[in-house]
């Protein structure tokens, strides 16, 4: 039995060690946070929902890529294992809600709504109304809490701003008091998101330069 213990202890620290070493390079923050500041750009020119999918599919797509490119050559591949069920839930979840809100906006003018419509309409508004408040919340306590069991202070503080700028995403006084105007508070709340995808990347691009100058590209001898 002690054994047993040993053996899932140890690779419990080798998970958590590989899962430290994915976030070494400072990708994830260099491109999730550039990301970041794309969808809160299109909030503040109030470009259409139906658009937002752009830089997740540009995150997506750039993360593997950029791996595979700079970081495999240098240490080799660092993958941090499969999202847990409450994660894959919880991105299922979202996806569809976006999904809703984009089919209900493609709808919503075609003739004469049926009651159902209608009031899928109006729930998706009232949701989505509160996006930024719920992605603030949920992904600042998951952003957070992945960074406390990593040890991984940067990730708790992106969680910690994430929660921050939900928050004043439903602040109605808070576009007063900024020095630019923005008609809706959940435009205000996308001012702070874009302050964080810059912290962000900023951070990610001091890591990963100091990555690549510690990790010189190894080159074959002729």
């Amino acid at each position: 039995m002690n054994g047993q213990m040993v053996v899932e202890n140890l690779e419990q620290d080798v998970r958590r060690e590989v899962r430290r070493a994915y976030y070494a390079d400072g990708l994830v923050d260099l491109i999730y946070g550039l990301g970041i500041v794309f969808i809160s750009m299109m909030v503040l020119s109030e470009i259409t929902v139906s658009l937002w999918f752009l830089p997740v599919l540009y995150a997506a797509v750039a993360l593997p890529a950029a791996k595979k490119r700079w970081v495999q050559p240098r240490v080799g591949y660092a993958k941090p294992g499969r999202p847990t069920r409450a994660w894959q839930s919880l991105m299922a979840a979202l996806t569809a809600l976006l999904l809703a809100g984009v089919l209900i906006t493609a709808l919503s003018g075609r003739g004469e709504q049926s009651p159902l419509l209608r009031g899928a309409s109006s729930v998706i508004g009232w949701v989505m109304s509160r996006f930024g408040l719920l992605i603030g919340l949920v992904g600042g306590a998951a952003t957070a809490w992945n960074g406390y069991s990593l040890g991984l202070k940067r990730l708790m503080g992106y969680g910690g701003g994430m929660a921050l700028a939900g928050a004043l995403s439903t602040w109605r006084g808070l576009g007063a008091a900024l020095p630019v105007h923005l008609a809706a508070p959940e435009r205000s709340g996308a001012l702070f998101f874009a302050l964080l995808g810059l912290a962000m990347t900023g951070v990610g691009a001091v890591l990963f330069a100091r990555f690549v100058r510690e990790h010189p590209l190894l080159r074959e001898e002729a």
